[in-house]
């Protein structure tokens, strides 16, 4: 069977593992690690880019063990490429897409851990014993083949991306200055629990990432989504119209939220994280009233799904009010930020 593996956001790996098993029955999960599942699948490769929590599904054309630290460990890698038939990945790539023949390619690459060689030198290598092995051309710039290294201390994962582009390249047509990932929504949309006939409320959209990964999980939805500033309001209704989401979105403050009491079924949301926006002081202002508006239009039985590294404030939250439970907590990676993912009942 074909090997791959899949990239995703670092603690997700329970979440796209129910993906996969729920969306590729044929697919065998071979094993998991951070930001990474590893499996075997014959079926049809473009199945993969069906998966909504993953970043990337890649054809796994070389694993490299004992990968040394110094110069001579880019020898050995070289030497491993130029000897390893590279053709039945590009097939699987074809299986997808159109790729000449030779395709035109380049290599990326990433490291963890301690080595003597950068990032470039060790995509330069692994170039150089593709060019060996097969002859293709090199193109930075329009290629049709990105070869993806990944080095994790002394191993290394050589594989060719079955999209053209990184899937969390979706879902919005216009982008706001701090969005989040369509692939940590879609991962948002798969721990609320979804069912046909809910009404789904996120009171920060932003450019309304959340909602249409909630449409396309199950378009027999009732979306809405608020936000104080016109300008992401704006912004969130050309996405959804793009994408033909019907969806109801108001200018509205999280902290006063204009929804009658218990009708909601899910609240899903990105609240600021005192980062990048906001920051913490008006965050201890901003939580305790959102969060209590949020348990105030929630039905008996619905759930809260945040995502957010303010950790304390959601925990005061929950030992203030006796009818909200914590189901569960997931801490991620993202982007150098370590988030937490927070499921909440109201019971």
């Amino acid at each position: 069977m074909a090997l791959y593996y899949l990239s995703h956001i670092g603690g997700l790996q329970d979440i796209v593992a129910e993906e996969v098993r729920e969306r590729l029955p044929g697919a065998r999960l071979l094993f998991s690690e951070f930001g990474r599942q590893h499996l075997s699948y014959d079926g049809d490769p473009s199945l993969l880019l069906t998966l909504r929590t993953i970043e990337n599904a890649i054809v796994l054309m070389r694993e490299v063990e004992g990968v040394r630290p110094g110069v001579e460990g880019l020898d050995e890698l070289e030497a491993a490429l130029a000897a390893t038939d590279l053709r039945p990945a590009v097939e699987a790539v074809r299986r997808v897409r159109p790729v000449g023949e030779p395709p035109r390619f380049r290599v990326t690459a990433e490291r963890t851990g301690t080595h003597e060689f950068t990032s470039q030198q060790a995509a330069g290598f692994a170039g150089a014993g593709i060019i060996a092995a097969t002859g293709w051309p090199v193109d930075l710039v329009d290629y049709e083949i990105e070869v993806l290294l990944e080095i994790r201390e002394d191993r290394a994962l050589v594989g060719v991306r079955l999209s053209e582009t990184a899937l969390h390249k979706r879902s919005r047509v216009v982008h706001p200055r701090v969005t989040l990932n369509p692939t940590l929504a879609a991962a948002m949309v798969r721990v609320s629990e979804p069912a046909p006939g809910q009404i789904v409320v996120d009171p920060l959209c932003g450019g309304g990432t959340i909602l249409i990964e909630r449409h396309a999980y199950d378009r027999d939805v009732t979306l809405i989504g608020a936000d104080l500033f016109a300008e992401k309001v704006a912004i969130a209704r050309q996405n959804l119209e793009a994408f033909g989401i019907p969806a109801l979105l108001l200018q509205a403050n999280s902290r006063r939220l204009p929804l009658r009491d218990e009708t909601v079924d899910r609240f899903i949301s990105n609240p600021p994280w005192g980062n990048l926006v906001g920051g913490k002081q008006l965050n201890r202002r901003l939580y305790p009233w959102m969060l209590g508006h949020m348990r105030r239009c929630l039905k008996p039985g619905g759930l809260i799904v945040l995502l957010t590294s303010e950790r304390r404030l959601v925990r005061r939250f929950v030992e203030k009010y006796e009818d909200i439970r914590q189901l569960s907590m997931r801490r991620l990676s993202v982007g150098g930020l370590a988030p937490s993912l927070y499921v909440l009942r109201k019971v």
